[in-house]
């Protein structure tokens, strides 16, 4: 993955030698929104970014009713632009979540951490590891054909 990334790079600095800040500005923007579209889409869909499947939840004995507790998806809010934020910076762009309680929850899950069952801190759990955040072959493809968009 971290090759792709390398690649990418690459690509896009040679891409900018003759442009103006100003135009590397809107390439990195453009490409850090098509990077947190794709990264939101695969959290909403529970899936990693190589295409396997999120481990399932796994529920108690004595399972309680509700929205959490059926079969809903993972991550519904996670993925929600007011977390997943994508910034620009003057070295690149940044994808990722900001702030301290939803950026360690993503990070619970994304290394499959051990983290508190609830706000009482009754129990331990260990979670397994979920990847919320990646690169693929398809995010390099996006990326490009929303680069391009500023070129036509």
């Amino acid at each position: 993955m971290a090759g792709d990334l390398d690649q990418l790079a690459d690509l896009l600095r040679g891409m900018t030698p003759g442009l103006k800040p100003a135009e590397i500005s809107k390439i990195s923007q453009k490409a850090a929104q098509a990077l947190r579209k794709s990264n939101a889409s695969r959290i909403a869909a529970n899936v990693s970014p190589d295409g396997q499947a999120f481990e399932p939840r796994k529920f108690p004995l004595r399972s309680k009713t509700g929205r959490i507790r059926r079969k809903a998806k993972m991550f519904q809010k996670l993925r929600l632009n007011r977390h997943l934020k994508a910034k620009v910076t003057t070295d690149g762009f940044e994808v990722g979540f900001p702030g301290n309680a939803t950026s360690r929850i993503a990070l619970v899950h994304h290394e499959g951490r051990e983290d508190y069952s609830s706000r009482r801190r009754k129990r331990r759990i260990k979670y397994p590891v979920r990847p919320l955040l990646g690169f693929s072959r398809d995010d390099e493809e996006a990326i490009m054909d929303a680069i391009e968009t500023l070129f036509d």
